[in-house]
């Protein structure tokens, strides 16, 4: 099992990939430039993003409230623990990321995109909030268990692996995000 310091060498090499090919707003020249980066993060002006997973329900959802956090895991809920940070006030490398509900088959989705959230609420899903906001960062990818419907972030390169040998199917949908760190 990978240490959270191998996570974080494996996070800035792909940051470092992802600004060279796609020229984003935050492009860095070298390693020591996306630890200057990251290092700039104040814990003052973020939430801490927890992933949780109900094994019930086989469904990930997100949150950055400690009192939604504890509500879930005391009704079952696993913790998975802090994930990424989000701005606590949007600014302009940051973009919301929102939260819809499926009465009918009670899962939830997070997407970044607002084609997709409307397209949902016309379609009967109902809008419940913006989750949390991106912002300048490593690319987590959105993957999709067609067998029931979860959707999760990762940037995990293990887990990648893992989910895919079991049949999920990477989307085109990504986040940006500042991952937390040690």
């Amino acid at each position: 099992m990978k240490t959270r310091t191998q996570h974080m060498r494996i996070a800035i090499l792909l940051l470092i990939i992802f600004s060279l090919l796609f020229n984003s707003s935050c492009v860095f020249n070298n390693v020591r430039q996306v630890k200057a980066h990251q290092s700039e993060v104040k814990s003052d002006d973020y939430y801490e993003v927890y992933r949780l997973y109900n094994p019930n329900l086989q469904e990930h959802f997100y949150t950055t409230s400690d009192n939604e956090k504890s509500k879930l895991t005391k009704l079952g809920w696993v913790d998975e623990g802090s994930t990424w940070l989000s701005p606590k006030n949007p600014h302009e490398d940051s973009f919301p990321v929102y939260r819809l509900y499926n009465k009918k088959t009670g899962r939830h989705l997070f997407t970044p995109q607002v084609e997709e959230k409307d397209y949902l609420v016309s379609k009967g899903w109902e809008y419940e909030k913006i989750a949390f906001y991106t912002s300048c960062g490593l690319t987590f990818y959105r993957y999709l268990n067609p067998k029931n419907g979860d959707h999760l972030f990762t940037y995990d390169e293990n887990e990648i692996s893992r989910i895919i040998a079991a049949g999920w199917i990477r989307e085109k949908i990504t986040i940006h995000v500042r991952i937390v760190e040690e």
